[in-house]
């Protein structure tokens, strides 16, 4: 997978969620997709994705996944088994959220990340990722 600066500057103000936060991790691609289900069945969420919130997004797990990822079309969040945490589930669903529509991480993704952050894990866990994303000049817009 190539990066581009801006990938690896977003995956480094990531990184500050591991230092305020302990994840909840999933003991199967079904518990986290019913994760990831019970995220996009919140007024939270519909107020902001409504078409996205209809969607059936589900998570398949694979020894053979070297990390997390988004498809997209297809409705899939590819993770390998250590990665299967909420952490990883919200940064993938950021990616469906964007208004970009390509996996990448732009201002709509940051935001939308952000925004989950703050909703489901806690507030202060989104602003520490608020400040990391302003602390390496990444630009966000939020939903």
């Amino acid at each position: 997978m190539d990066l581009t600066h801006r990938d690896s500057l977003v995956y480094e103000a990531e990184r500050v969620l591991n230092c305020v936060t302990v994840p909840t991790e999933f003991r199967s691609a079904k518990a986290a997709t019913e994760f990831v289900r019970a995220v996009q069945g919140t007024r939270f969420f519909r107020n902001r994705w409504p078409t996205l919130a209809k969607r059936k997004i589900v998570v398949k797990s694979s020894r053979r996944f070297e990390w997390a990822g988004a498809k997209i079309t297809e409705g899939v969040i590819l993770c390998h088994p250590f990665h299967m945490n909420n952490l990883y589930m919200l940064h993938e669903l950021a990616h469906f959220c964007s208004k970009e529509r390509i996996v990448d991480h732009g201002p709509t993704f940051c935001g939308s990340h952000i925004a989950l952050v703050e909703r489901f894990i806690s507030k202060s866990a989104g602003k520490s990722l608020r400040k990391a994303y302003e602390a390496y000049n990444i630009d966000y817009k939020l939903p």
